[in-house]
């Protein structure tokens, strides 16, 4: 029974790290795809994961000097 209980623990806990990364993929893609909303925007939880996103997706295209928007 034991054993049952931390299966069903680790399962509900991957379905949250799960959760968190499309969080912060929506954030980032409201951002660099659409321009939507600004950094300020993002809640505080997620606001540096999504600034290390934003700029990762960003390097490209300063490189070339395209422009996000």
């Amino acid at each position: 029974m034991i054993k049952l209980l931390l299966k069903v623990s680790n399962f509900i806990k991957m379905l949250k790290g799960e959760n968190e990364m499309a969080i912060i993929n929506y954030y980032t893609m409201q951002i660099v795809d659409f321009g939507w909303i600004t950094i300020d925007d993002v809640p505080l939880r997620y606001r540096e994961k999504v600034r290390q996103m934003v700029e990762l997706a960003t390097a490209g295209l300063k490189e070339t000097g395209n422009e996000v928007g």
